[in-house]
């Protein structure tokens, strides 16, 4: 008899990294405050290279919580001192409209789709 605990997990987030993009998905299709401090956290690392491009890709998620907004908007901030860009993938239309709706359109780069947000990396 199999037990739970010995079942893998997948990660929180998972971190990948191609032609000097990082790109940060969720493959358990949900965030938590842990999965949040995450993020916050790698991309606090991240942040100390000026040239740093992360991609936060949102596609799998069912919505976007208020603790994950505002850590992307907190990220933004922080990205804004060193140099280093964020772009966010929002595939989902309605999830695209709910950050619309918190004016978060206005504050981060959203895009439709992984291969707009690449493009628009500088």
């Amino acid at each position: 008899m199999s037990n739970e605990s010995d079942v893998p997990t997948p990660p929180r987030i998972q971190i990948d990294q191609s032609d000097g993009i990082t790109e940060a998905t969720f493959p358990r299709h949900h965030t938590d405050g842990v999965c949040v401090r995450e993020l916050y956290e790698f991309a606090a690392e991240l942040s100390e290279q000026t040239d740093a491009k992360l991609l936060v890709d949102m596609q799998g998620l069912p919505m976007v919580t208020s603790g994950m907004a505002g850590i992307l908007v907190q990220i933004q901030k922080m990205f804004r001192h060193t140099g280093a860009q964020l772009a966010v993938v929002v595939a989902d239309e309605l999830m695209f409209m709910q950050f619309k709706a918190m004016h978060m359109n206005q504050l981060l780069q959203l895009f439709h789709s992984r291969e707009e947000a690449v493009a628009a990396f500088k």
